[in-house]
C-alpha cells in the first residue's frame, strides 16, 4: 500500500517526480520576471507559496488520476485543477491590486474544493461538483458584472482589464462545464468495465 502511494500504480515511476518539475517550472517564470522585468519584485514568501500550490495541485493530479485511470478522468481532473489555481491566483491579483468586488470570485475555488471533498474524487461525483462550478462561476459573474454596471453605467465606458476579465470568467464557465462532460464520460467508461 505505501509502496502504492509514493510509486506510481503498477508502473513503478515516482509519483513525486512531475509535481516537481512542474512547480520548479511554474516558480521559474515569475523569477525570471523579477530578474528581468523592472518594478516587478516578488518576496521570496510569494515564490514558496507559488511553488507549494502549484506541487499540491499537480499531486493531487499524479495521485488521482493513477488511481482512477488516465484518459477522460486526468483531462477532466487537470482541467478542472488549473482552473481553480487561476482562478484562484487571479482572484488574489485582483483582489489587492485593483478590486474589492473580485472576493466574490473565490467562491469559485471553494466550490471545487468542497465538491471534490463530498464526490471523493469519484468521476460521477466530479461531473456533478463540475457543473455547481460552472454555475457558480456565472452566478459570480453576473454579482460582479452588476457591480461594475452600478459603478459605470454605460458599458463603452470599461476599460481592457475589465472586458478580459468579463470574457475569462465566461471561458472559465465553459471549460468547468467541458470538465464536467469529461468526467461524466470517465464515470460512463468506469461503469461499463
Amino acid at each position: 500500500m505505501a509502496r502504492d502511494t509514493l510509486q506510481g500504480r503498477n508502473t513503478g515511476r515516482s509519483i513525486w517526480k512531475v509535481p516537481v518539475w512542474v512547480a520548479l517550472a511554474a516558480v521559474a517564470v515569475p523569477l525570471a520576471g523579477s530578474v528581468l522585468v523592472e518594478d516587478w519584485h516578488w518576496p521570496p514568501k510569494a515564490f514558496v507559496m507559488l511553488g507549494m500550490m502549484v506541487f499540491g495541485m499537480a499531486m493531487l493530479h499524479q495521485w488521482a488520476s493513477r488511481r482512477r485511470g488516465g484518459g477522460a478522468y486526468a483531462i477532466a481532473l487537470g482541467i478542472a485543477l488549473a482552473l481553480s489555481f487561476g482562478v484562484l491566483w487571479s482572484t488574489f491579483v485582483h483582489f489587492v491590486d485593483t478590486q474589492r468586488a473580485a472576493a466574490f470570485h473565490f467562491a469559485v475555488p471553494v466550490s471545487v474544493v468542497v465538491g471534490m471533498g463530498i464526490a471523493r474524487l469519484r468521476p460521477a461525483g466530479m461531473g456533478r461538483a463540475m457543473r455547481v462550478t460552472a454555475v457558480v462561476q456565472v452566478v459570480t459573474m453576473a454579482a460582479v458584472l452588476v457591480s461594475m454596471l452600478v459603478r459605470k453605467p454605460t458599458v463603452s465606458s470599461w476599460t481592457g482589464p475589465e472586458w478580459r476579465g468579463l470574457a475569462g470568467n465566461l471561458m472559465s464557465a465553459a471549460l468547468f462545464g467541458a470538465s464536467s462532460m469529461l468526467f461524466r464520460r470517465a464515470s460512463r467508461a468506469a461503469a461499463a468495465t
